[in-house]
C-alpha cells in the first residue's frame, strides 16, 4: 500500500500515484530508453530519493 505522505519529509505522494503509473506503463510498452524512466520523477514533480524509494517500492509490492 502507497502511503499517503512520504514518512521521511511529508511530501504528498497520493496525488502522483496514478500518473506515475500511467507514463511507467507508456514507457515500458513503448521500450522506451532508461534515461527516459529515469525523467519520469522529475515529469511527476519527485526531487527527493526518500520518495522515489517509497515509489519505486510500492510498485514491485503492487505488480508481484
Amino acid at each position: 500500500m502507497l502511503p499517503i505522505i512520504c514518512f521521511s519529509c511529508g511530501e504528498l505522494l497520493a496525488d502522483k500515484q496514478l500518473e506515475f503509473e500511467e507514463i511507467l506503463e507508456h514507457i515500458k510498452k513503448n521500450n522506451m530508453k532508461h534515461e527516459d524512466a529515469i525523467k519520469l520523477f522529475d515529469t511527476i514533480g519527485l526531487t527527493s530519493y526518500c520518495c522515489k524509494m517509497r515509489l519505486m517500492s510500492y510498485l514491485q509490492c503492487h505488480q508481484t
